[in-house]
């Protein structure tokens, strides 16, 4: 889940500045491991398998991206975004799989089949953001895509084609789009 990546995150971050070789080391490894268990072959993740949630599908690719981008300038061994692993799953095809649905061609109805009994709890409470079958909204997908921009720059055009939202770069955004990095 995206709690493993963002630790991974912090791991590799103190690995990098302290230089720490087993640091490193063991959030490279922690990744690798991260990427063969959470996400499979077609893009899809255990996250959408269990809480049926682009949502959480997405929480968990942002820290790799991340992590990938700002680590591999002190160990290149993070450029991890197309690493497949043995089951031949990969951060940039999960990364794929969430194109769709950002741009809009497609939608999606969350949580109609999670398995996850606090998504249910929250539910029954009422809360509006995990009602069964509530419309994936694309403006979710951005702050993803603002760092997946880094490795395919025509991912930008993403944001061009909401028809509801306008789009307000932040400064991750501005950084990775094809304005400053081409």
């Amino acid at each position: 889940n995206k709690w493993e990546a963002k630790k991974l995150k912090i791991i590799g971050t103190i690995g990098c500045i302290l230089n720490k070789k087993n640091l490193k080391d063991y959030a490279i490894e922690g990744f690798k491991n991260y990427i063969e268990n959470a996400y499979y072959p077609d893009g899809t993740s255990n996250d959408l398998k269990t809480r049926d949630a682009l949502h959480y599908h997405i929480s968990g690719l942002t820290p790799c991206i991340a992590t990938f981008i700002n680590l591999s300038k002190f160990d290149r061994r993070f450029d991890l975004y197309e690493y497949v692993s043995e089951a031949g799953s990969s951060i940039k095809k999960s990364v794929e799989y969430v194109v769709p649905f950002a741009t809009g061609e497609q939608q999606r109805e969350e949580w109609t089949n999670s398995k996850v009994k606090l998504d249910k709890e929250r539910a029954a409470a009422g809360f509006e953001e995990y009602q069964p079958g509530k419309l994936f909204e694309p403006k979710k997908a951005y702050p993803l895509f603002e760092w997946a921009c880094y490795y395919n720059a025509g991912w930008y055009s993403i944001f061009e084609k909401s028809k509801t939202e306008k789009y307000m770069a932040t400064w991750i955004g501005l950084l990775n789009s094809p304005l400053v990095r081409n």
